[in-house]
């Protein structure tokens, strides 16, 4: 999967990217070609959504008004509640999942909220599709945006395609190279995926998994961007197989994959919600299916360490007469749920959890919803490690290339080296902590080497407030060489948890090597 969490990007260092500038979109080749390639004329990121980890698009159907709430589509394992495992179908769930909607020139034009999750899987298929709090009119008069239409037929076996993403603000184009009638990838199993010519442009990477698959002819979507063979494994996770007719499985290094979408159009009812009781319908349905389960979601939750908790969970069926059993994954140590949706116990260990608690009937259907739980540290809180003096990133986690530089500091003797001398890719250290009492104010230093343009290279932070809900841009994205040390600083709660994601962005192009130096991380 190409979640960009899950990714490894290291075997994915042979990337098409276009960045457009100015609505039209420069792609870069393959690293080993030492030029960057021609424009993809027909291709545009308008109406694509960046999400956190994932990509996504604004769309609708064929059958659409303006008064219809508006979609967003991405695909199955970017459901912010994980990725649904093998015969999970998930109906009408509530969601507050949020985006980034861009225009034509990769630039945003707003922000997207969901309310609802309408439907996602990852069995066979990998697609999720995600009901707006406001209608198409209201979105459209906002933004100026122009949803993308969901194709209603099978693509012929060689279509002309683009994949843009907005996580990236990049845009992969190649041909369809036809159809994997199984696809497996570790406990999922999918169906009828579009395969992408290989080496022909489409070596997708982490993070635009969930990006439109766009019918350059038609400027219709055929598909969601799902998945790409990165090590050339067999059926293992970010590996996939195509399972042949007589049972046997090949896998090739590099072979990426969508899922086509224009199932869902032959599960609408005339009021253009999905329905999967209609006579034809492609969607794959939920084991026991016939009577629906919503759960209500209660909101982001907050205790102090060694609190007691004690939140009923209440869930809805669709049948009378049903009595519902919850289970829940992801809670804080010390907690439980009973089957009758009660969560209690006392929250003994500090920090943010992402939990989903699942209802299920006497028939096998099933409803979840999603939310976070954060238990604030009593010990005082603050930023542990803050000027990596410990000479390591003890009390960060690291992602990519990344370590501890014993010069060129802005104070003491070391810093934080967020990506490499050596090209690399994106690269990121984290922190949870919580604002201890009387401070308000989180700052760090940072000193960027990037040669190249922020087209292509940059760092960035993110400051996400669990407490809250939210996550704020506080370094913007940044290409300077030589400016030396800089300082960010932003007003935060006492009391909340936050996580501080520290990032450098290299596009693994010979000769511009892009890092970062981190320093200096306070709460005061």
């Amino acid at each position: 999967m190409l979640k960009r969490k899950a990714a490894v990007f290291a075997a994915l260092a042979v990337t098409l990217a276009a960045a457009l500038t100015a609505g039209t979109a420069a792609a870069s080749t393959a690293p080993t070609t030492g030029h960057r390639a021609p424009a993809l004329a027909s291709a545009s990121l308008a109406s694509t959504i960046a999400l956190d980890d994932c990509s996504a698009s604004y769309v609708r159907y064929p059958s659409s008004l303006s008064t219809d709430h508006a979609l967003m589509l991405t695909a199955g394992h970017c459901w912010e509640g994980g990725m649904p495992s093998q015969g999970t179908v998930l109906q009408n769930v509530s969601s507050s999942r949020s985006g980034t909607l861009l225009n034509s020139a990769g630039s945003s034009i707003g922000t997207v909220r969901a309310d609802k999750l309408l439907y996602a899987t990852m069995t066979g298929t990998d697609i999720s599709i995600y009901e707006l709090n406001e209608t198409f009119a209201s979105l459209t008069g906002r933004t100026g945006a122009t949803p993308l239409t969901i194709s209603a037929t099978h693509p012929a076996s060689t279509e002309p395609i683009s994949i843009p993403s907005a996580y990236w603000s990049r845009i992969w184009a190649c041909n369809l190279n036809g159809f994997a009638a199984t696809l497996r990838e570790d406990q999922w199993t999918m169906h009828d995926s579009l395969r992408y010519d290989l080496n022909g442009g489409c070596e997708v990477i982490g993070g635009s998994s969930g990006s439109p698959v766009v019918d350059t002819n038609t400027n219709t979507v055929i598909g969601v961007n799902n998945t790409i063979n990165e090590d050339g494994q067999m059926c293992t996770l970010n590996n996939p197989c195509e399972v042949n007719a007589d049972g046997t499985t090949t896998a090739t290094k590099g072979q990426g994959y969508g899922q086509e979408i224009y199932w869902v159009t032959t599960c609408l009812n005339s009021a253009n919600a999905i329905d999967l009781t209609i006579s034809g319908c492609l969607l794959t349905k939920p084991a026991g299916s016939g009577n629906t389960v919503t759960v209500d979601n209660p909101g982001n939750q907050t205790v102090a360490q060694n609190g007691t908790v004690n939140l009923q969970i209440t869930g809805h069926d669709s049948a009378g007469g049903q009595t519902l059993t919850y289970s829940a994954t992801g809670l804080p140590a010390g907690l439980s749920i009973s089957s009758s949706g009660l969560i209690s116990g006392t929250a003994t260990a500090a920090g943010t959890s992402q939990v989903t608690v699942k209802a299920t009937d006497t028939t096998n259907a099933s409803g979840t919803t999603a939310f976070t739980f954060t238990v604030t540290s009593t010990s005082g809180g603050g930023v542990a490690n803050g000027g990596f003096e410990t000479g390591s990133l003890s009390s960060w986690t690291a992602a990519g290339s990344t370590g501890v530089a014993n010069s060129g500091a802005h104070s003491g003797g070391y810093a934080a080296m967020v990506g490499s001398t050596s090209p690399s890719a994106t690269s990121s250290i984290n922190q949870t902590f919580t604002v201890p009492s009387g401070a308000s104010t989180l700052a760090f230093w940072y000193n960027v080497t990037c040669p190249d343009t922020v087209t292509y290279d940059w760092a960035t932070a993110t400051l996400k407030d669990n407490t809250a809900g939210t996550t704020t841009t506080v370094l913007a994205k940044t290409c300077t060489q030589g400016a030396g040390w800089k300082q960010v600083s932003k007003a935060v709660t006492a009391g909340h948890s936050y996580t501080l994601t520290l990032t450098s962005k290299d596009d693994n192009y010979p000769g511009d090597a892009t890092y970062t130096l981190y320093d200096d991380v306070t709460v005061s």
